[in-house]
């Protein structure tokens, strides 16, 4: 899990194959050392996020790539949120600097919800930025 983690160096690929069902590909490295591999298929797996020992490997949609490149091609610090938490998933890229609670990404509705599934599985709902 990575929450509001600042994003210190990336790469991006565009790749056209046989072999995976993507086209674009940004590579990313964390504050913290973990390294972020994240696709761009058309229609994403219902499994989007998946952590392994220092890594991250998320898919969002392809139609998202633009914005995801614009993000990190802005003159700002970009952050990032990866997680998958009790079928709650989400991976994003902000560059606002305060955004340190994931429960802010969503609809005030959803929270108490949200807020529970964090509660149960014993993780923190928020965290200090850098």
């Amino acid at each position: 899990m990575a929450i509001h983690e600042q994003i210190i160096s990336h790469s991006v690929t565009v790749i056209h194959s046989n072999l995976v069902n993507y086209g674009y590909i940004i590579r990313l490295t964390l504050l913290s050392g973990t390294k972020v591999f994240i696709s761009f298929p058309k229609d994403p797996s219902p499994v989007f996020v998946t952590f392994t020992d220092g890594m991250i490997n998320a898919q969002m949609p392809e139609s998202r790539f633009s914005e995801a490149y614009h993000l990190l091609q802005s003159e700002h610090t970009v952050f990032l949120s990866a997680l998958n938490l009790s079928g709650l998933q989400t991976v994003n890229l902000t560059t606002d600097p305060q955004l340190t609670n994931m429960l802010d990404l969503y609809p005030p509705e959803r929270r108490p919800e949200i807020a529970g599934m964090f509660s149960a599985s014993g993780e923190r709902q928020s965290k200090t930025g850098p």
